[in-house]
Parts: structure tokens; sequence; C-alpha cells
């Protein structure tokens, strides 16, 4: 297989209304996309609580989509967090339960697909006092402990769970404590910070920083000993979106009204930025540098080396019946999965989802039938983190894009990418 390769120094790549001139699925000319696997989680077990929408109960589960480095190549893995268990499917490979020692209500996944947080149930929420059951999972051998942290704990958290298996958790207390739990969740530092509940945040996924926007607009960011590594006073004026960050941590991008802003992550050095356009939702690849950011304006931004204001492509698509498509996957070489939502007057549902497929060259490829959140019989509520990509759905791709996954909310369908050429 081969993808249409375009330099990327600066260009800006622009299509037509494609997304409003049709309601069926539409795959660009001189390719396929191809359903390899289609799976309905509830054939596995029971969900974890059930509600009702416009045409029916409705499901509520947690569950996401991976793809995982094999000896044998990269191969997909979907997790699913159901009643009692996670539910382990992989390509080439037998199904697998892990019984839960809580009772789950949502599921915290590691980037990577190797770990996950399962949280419990409030055991005592008695003037304001909370004991929570958890679970930290081990997805490739099966292993499952429980995070004592959470059996004394006062307040809610806000937990990231790092590809390592170790966990970055920030307490909603008077002193707003930042704690690190290394891979055999011991606790390897606490610190006081400055951090108000819906502060702006972001983590290199293997553990190395994480990033705070404190009181005063102060962005801070920390090493995993603790240790404050270097921190800016932004302009108040900003609204940002949460951070991303590579998961070496070695590059920060900071989205805003203004464009963008590249920071070295260790030593917040500027690299490059961007002033031409409000973005938002910025998404890292789950290794190396690649990244996506939506565009205001109905497009995308996304280069396969963060650290390169070179590699920056910038894509229209115009439409007047559909948002700008929210990134949520990006593989090594910059191809994106996209999730458009439907906008008044033509669509009264705003639920309404459209999956979109881009390749290196910032050009759409496919673009799914519309799928409905609130009319379908799944929603993946359960699903907890907090970095863009990895809440209330499952989209995936594999690391050379030549695969993704996602769901239309009745199943979740693993399609392969062929055609195109080379220029």
């Amino acid at each position: 297989m081969s993808y249409l390769i375009i330099a990327l120094l600066g260009i800006t790549v622009t299509q037509p209304n494609i997304l409003d001139q049709t309601d069926e699925e539409w795959t660009a000319l001189g390719y396929r996309v191809i359903e390899e696997v289609s799976i309905n989680p509830l054939d596995y077990g029971e969900p974890i609580g059930w509600g009702e929408n416009c045409n029916g109960p409705t499901a509520s589960i947690g569950c996401q989509a991976f793809f995982v480095p094999t000896d044998n190549g990269e191969k997909w893995r979907i997790v699913m967090l159901l009643k009692d268990k996670l539910v382990i499917l992989q390509e080439d490979e037998e199904l697998r339960d892990i019984p839960l020692a809580c009772s789950p209500t949502g599921i915290i996944y590691s980037r990577n697909g190797r770990f996950a947080l399962v949280l419990g149930r409030f055991i005592d929420s008695r003037r304001g006092m909370y004991a929570r059951e958890a679970d930290v999972v081990n997805i490739e051998t099966g292993g499952v402990r429980t995070f004592e942290a959470l059996k004394n704990t006062h307040w809610p958290s806000m937990f990231f769970v790092n590809d390592d298996g170790s966990i970055y958790r920030w307490s909603t207390t008077t002193e707003n404590p930042l704690e690190y739990y290394d891979p055999d969740l011991n606790l390897a530092f606490s610190r006081e910070t400055n951090v108000g509940w819906g502060s702006r945040f972001g983590h290199a996924s293997g553990g190395s920083i994480i990033v705070f926007l404190e009181a005063g607009n102060i962005l801070t960011v920390y090493d995993r000993a603790g240790t404050l590594l270097w921190e800016k006073e932004l302009d108040v004026t900003l609204q940002i979106s949460p951070f991303m960050v590579s998961a070496d941590g070695s590059v920060l991008i900071m989205s805003a009204r203004t464009g963008l802003k590249c920071f070295d992550g260790f030593t917040g050095d500027l690299l490059w930025e961007w002033t031409d356009c409000h973005t938002v939702a910025p998404v890292p690849s789950v290794s190396g540098h690649a990244w996506a950011v939506s565009m205001t304006t109905k497009g995308l931004l996304f280069g396969a080396d963060a650290s390169s204001r070179e590699s920056l492509t910038d894509m229209h698509y115009p439409t007047e019946n559909w948002r700008r498509g929210a990134p949520t996957a990006v593989a090594i070489n910059g191809a994106c999965v996209l999730s458009s939502s439907s906008e008044p007057p033509k669509y009264q549902n705003n639920h309404l989802r459209k999956i979109i497929y881009t390749n290196t060259g910032g050009e759409i490829l496919w673009i799914s039938a519309p799928c409905s959140s609130a009319s379908s019989p799944l929603t993946f509520s359960r699903n907890n983190n907090t970095e863009v990509g990895l809440r209330g759905g499952v989209n995936s791709i594999q690391s050379d894009g030549e695969r993704f996954a996602y769901s239309d909310y009745n199943r979740v369908l693993i399609m392969r990418v062929e055609g195109g050429g080379e220029e």
C-alpha cells in the first residue's frame, strides 16, 4: 500500500464541500476502505448501566480501541469495561476476561493500551468524605492490583495513567496536591500546587512530565520527581485547550484563540508559533511527534514532527451543515481520524456524527455515514480519560495509518485503507 505524499512545507490543502455532498458513506476516487472487523460489545457481557434514548434502551459501557506492537507486527486491541470485568479482544489471540475486584463505574486508559485504572463505586460519601474502590489493570498480563491510595482519600481526583503503568494524581483539596505513583504504585512524591478546578493540563504518556495551568495563568511543568522544570506567565486573555504533549515529553503544544505555540517540554524554549487562526483540541500520536489540532475555520492543522514548523499542513474543507472535524487519533505519519458533528438548521440532531479519515497529505479519503450518539444502543460514557482523544469514543489509528477503528454506536469497527499512488 502507498499513500499520496506531498511536501509539507507550510502548504494549504483545500477540498470542496464533500461533507455536505452525501448522507451515505463516501470514499475518495482510487481508494477502498474495507471493514475488517465488526464487534457488538454487548455480545460479551452486561453493561455497567442502562438508560433511555428516543429509540429505547441504551447501554452504558467503557470501550476503547488500540493498535499495539507485537512480535508479529501491529495488532488491533479492543478493551471493554462491562458490569464486572474487562474483556480484551485482540487480533490473532483468544478472547480474555479480566475479573475485577471493584464494582466498576468508569475507566481511564494509558495511551498505549497496556494499562487501565478502573474506578469503582464510592464506599462512603458522608460529609464530603470519599473512599473509593479502584483497580489498576495490566492489560498485557491480566494482573489486577487494588489502588490503595484511594481508600483514604477525602475528595475526588483527576488521574493520568502513563504507558508504564505509573499514575499522576491531582486532588481537589485545599493544597491541590500533585502526586506521582511509580509502576509499582508506590507514592514517589506529593507536592502542593496552585491549580484550580477546571484548569488546563497535559502529560507525556511516557510519564516524564505533567503540565498544568496554575492560578494567575502560570504555565507550569513538573517532572516525575516532582521538580518544577519551568514556568511561564501567559497572557490572561488566552482561552486555551488542554495541552498536547508528545509521548517522550520533549514537545509541548499550546492551542489558543491566538493560534499555536510549541515549546521544548523540558526547557520551555519556544520552538515555533503559528498565529493565523483560533485552534482547539490538539491530539498527539501514541508514539513519535505527530499531532493534529482543529481550526475554528472548519479545517485541520497537523504535522508529522511537532518540533518543526515546516511540517505544518493547513487543511480546509468548507461545509455548511457540519462542524469542523475534531481530531481523535493521529498516526506517526500524520494520517488522522476526525469526528464531525452536525449543526442546524439542516440537521436538528446535534448528536449526529460523521467520522473522517485524512491521509498524510491532508486530503479527506473517507467519510462515514452519519451515526447518532443519542439514538443508538451504545454509549461510551464510562470512558473517563480527561485527555482529548480518549474520552467518549473508541477511535484509534494504526501507527502507519493503514487501519483505524471507530464506532457507529451500534458496533466497534476496524477499517483498512487501500489504494492511492505516488507522486
